[in-house]
């Protein structure tokens, strides 16, 4: 239920569905009829009778919410409102979300807020469509909506199930609103993760060329293979290069990135690509996004474990600062004095 406080208004009341007046001072609450107009939203004195007490009317509105828990074919959708649930499935694709779109009209919803699970390449052009189709969206990490699912016992889990423990999630929590990434933005995250399928390929041949081949002919189609991917680095990283310059704010962001010793253009590239930099007010906030601040776990006089990063966010970006570490702890002279420092060992 979404709480709002009100003195006096002009809006309608067809939508309200419980109605209370609320003391600030002393925090009596009294209870009443649902207003039959707006002209019973006015203020009033406390039973108290006391001066500064003074009663508010408070409102409480039906959250409609829609949790959709996609697959790569289908949309599991539950709809939640007015003490009413209803599911139905659509396809993945355009098709379906104009269908999905068609049939959340015909139930009459007021402001719905649909929340989906965070599922990479499968969720985003839902996401997408009905962002621009004017509706809320929320995009929320799988990890706590695990965390609801076990903590109200649900046994089962199915698509069908899945869908009802994410509407019940945004009705209860009512998570943050997601906005879609810029397109420059969004090609430079399907660049370097181009990049990095390509790199691990080039290193799977280089493996490959170690053992002793004694024909001629399968150690050329190696070398040929290996001088493709190279050159198709070459092209992807120009093409990043060429993104970063159209695009002031990531090319601003881009300078002030490598301005650090020891970062440089491929490390700009995979933060660039991961973060959203519009979310985070500091840096702690994007250190918990990687995934490298701290995570105690202690309790009482006995039980006290190891401290460990807390390994929440992004895997690859993590994996990518901790080896640019390394490199630059034996090869830059500006980190020289830190040689005798054991490095932290990070576990993915």
């Amino acid at each position: 239920m979404l709480k709002c406080y009100l003195m006096l208004t002009e809006r309608s009341c067809r939508d309200v569905c419980v109605a209370s007046t609320w003391c600030r001072l002393c925090s009596s609450v009294y209870f009443g009829n649902r207003p039959n107009s707006v002209c019973e939203l006015t203020l009033r004195n406390c039973a108290f009778d006391e001066p500064g007490h003074t009663r508010f009317y408070y409102i409480l509105w039906q959250n409609h919410v829609i949790g959709i828990a996609v697959s790569k074919r289908t949309l599991d959708v539950c709809v939640i409102y007015d003490n009413k649930i209803r599911k139905k499935s659509f396809s993945n694709t355009e098709s379906g979300f104009d269908k999905l779109t068609t049939w959340i009209s015909t139930l009459g919803l007021v402001e719905p807020h649909f929340c989906l699970e965070a599922t990479g390449y499968y969720s985003e052009p839902a996401a997408d469509f009905l962002f621009n189709s004017g509706y809320k969206v929320s995009i929320v990490n799988p990890l706590p909506i695990k965390a609801f699912r076990t903590s109200k016992s649900i046994c089962q889990k199915t698509d069908r199930s899945d869908a009802e423990v994410i509407a019940r999630f945004c009705l209860q929590n009512n998570p943050r609103l997601w906005n879609p990434k810029k397109q420059n933005c969004k090609e430079l995250r399907e660049i370097n993760s181009r990049l990095d399928s390509l790199k691990k390929e080039l290193n799977r041949l280089i493996n490959l060329l170690e053992r002793s081949y004694t024909n001629e002919t399968v150690k050329k189609s190696i070398n040929e293979e290996m001088d493709f991917i190279k050159n198709q680095i070459k092209t992807l990283e120009n093409e990043a290069n060429q993104l970063i310059i159209r695009d002031e704010e990531l090319q601003h962001n881009f300078e002030i990135i490598t301005s650090i010793k020891g970062v440089g253009s491929k490390l700009a590239f995979a933060i660039l690509a991961d973060a959203d930099f519009e979310r985070f007010q500091n840096g702690r906030q994007y250190a918990a996004f990687v995934g490298v601040t701290p995570s105690h776990f202690e309790s009482g006089t006995s039980v006290k474990d190891r401290s460990r990063i807390s390994r929440i966010g992004s895997s690859n970006l993590r994996k990518i600062l901790y080896m640019n570490a390394l490199v630059v702890k034996k090869c830059n002279e500006n980190f020289a004095d830190t040689s005798g420092i054991k490095p932290l060992r990070l576990e993915f």
